[in-house]
């Protein structure tokens, strides 16, 4: 009897375990997704957003290794990063002289670079902070969605 009772014991701990790497797997998406678009709006309230490219190009995947860890990588296009740190010899950058690109709108821009608008850091940094209580609201939510009462 003591047998079956421990069998038990093992299914329930691992009903446990799978539905607690399952709300952490969903957590996770979240808080990524969380992370990007905060990236979005912040590129966009800062008007950063002319052609639209870096904007579409920010994006995040969650990988699992070999050993079962998941990860969130968030990736962009090059030009986040000269964004984030300044472009042009105007500016610090390493490009001389004057461009021209097409914004979203059609219309042609010419700049001879622009200088540091860090966001990068920021946006992670700000994600992040709320990464316990997003965590929690999570759980929480799907708690409830799949009828474990109240929390």
């Amino acid at each position: 009897m003591s047998d079956g009772r421990r069998l038990d014991t093992m299914n329930v701990m691992d009903n446990i375990r799978n539905a607690v790497n399952a709300a952490a797997y969903e957590a996770l998406n979240n808080v990524a997704s969380a992370i990007c678009n905060n990236m979005r709006d912040k590129l966009t309230e800062d008007g950063h957003a002319g052609s639209g490219k870096l904007l579409d190009s920010i994006s995040y995947e969650i990988v699992t290794d070999e050993a079962g860890n998941q990860s969130a990588v968030i990736s962009m296009a090059d030009y986040g990063f000269f964004i984030d740190s300044g472009t042009g010899a105007a500016h610090g950058g390493v490009r001389q002289g004057s461009w021209r690109y097409q914004g979203r709108d059609g219309n042609w821009y010419t700049t001879d670079g622009m200088d540091a608008d860090p966001f990068i850091d920021v946006s992670i940094d700000t994600a992040l902070a709320d990464l316990p209580e997003n965590l929690a609201t999570q759980i929480r939510s799907m708690i409830k969605s799949r009828g474990g009462g109240t929390t």
